[in-house]
């Protein structure tokens, strides 16, 4: 349990207290302060509750991780590439990473068999789930439970079982543009990592709880005794 003290409290206690950082230096003489950040896509939407009906469903799936797409260059654009450089080996390689003018080839970029497999089954469930319903273009929250096959007694906190951010945002990225419009509309979420004699995903979308369950206090109050 955290809590906050002041600098008076912390010096009876003989605490020790960092001195205050040096103060920001005015910008030079002539040199124009930064802009402002200009918001876009969409802006920033109100606290208030926005209701809709909570989407919910679970699918048969081991977790996984999202991939990075990959890349690489087809066999007919390196011959090209092969033949414009003219036996020039510096040309070449400069040809292959893009960066000559002369010769402009096309690298192909895939998603991962694995990957795209995972995303299109979790789609599917999300877009079963939404009934045929637009997707959700207000802000809203997230529960996701991501179960390893294996001992319900322990987590799953192997090398093997992926990092939670990195398996919940393969969930996300599958059911963006069908159960919501777009990722950035989800502030708040709640995950857990487990592990089930069956592997399985479940996945609920909510409104948003404007009081991020108490945890909003420790950046105002400290923590309530």
């Amino acid at each position: 349990m955290g809590a906050r003290i002041s600098e008076s409290e912390a010096r009876r206690l003989g605490i020790r207290c960092a001195a205050p950082g040096p103060k920001a230096k005015p910008a030079a003489p002539g040199r124009r302060a930064a802009a402002p950040r200009k918001l876009s896509k969409g802006g920033r939407l109100p606290i208030a509750p926005a209701l809709f009906p909570e989407i919910s469903f679970a699918v048969s799936l081991e977790p996984r991780p999202k991939e990075r797409p990959r890349t690489f260059l087809p066999p007919a654009e390196l011959a090209r590439a092969f033949a414009a450089a003219q036996g020039n080996p510096n040309r070449f390689l400069s040809i292959v990473r893009g960066g000559d003018e002369d010769t402009r080839i096309r690298h192909h970029t895939y998603t991962p068999k694995e990957t795209a497999a995972f995303e299109s089954a979790v789609r599917m469930a999300g877009a079963a789930a939404m009934r045929g319903r637009e997707p959700i273009a207000v802000s809203l929250g997230i529960d996701a439970i991501l179960a390893f096959d294996g001992d319900a007694g322990l987590w799953p906190t192997d090398n093997t079982d992926g990092d939670l951010d990195n398996l919940v945002k393969a969930v996300l990225d599958a059911v963006n543009g069908v159960v919501f419009k777009d990722d950035r509309l989800v502030v708040e979420m709640r995950l857990a990592k487990i592990c089930l004699p069956s592997p399985a995903i479940a996945l609920r979308v909510r409104p948003a709880d404007p009081t991020l369950g108490g945890l909003l206090d420790l950046l105002t109050h400290g923590s309530r005794q």
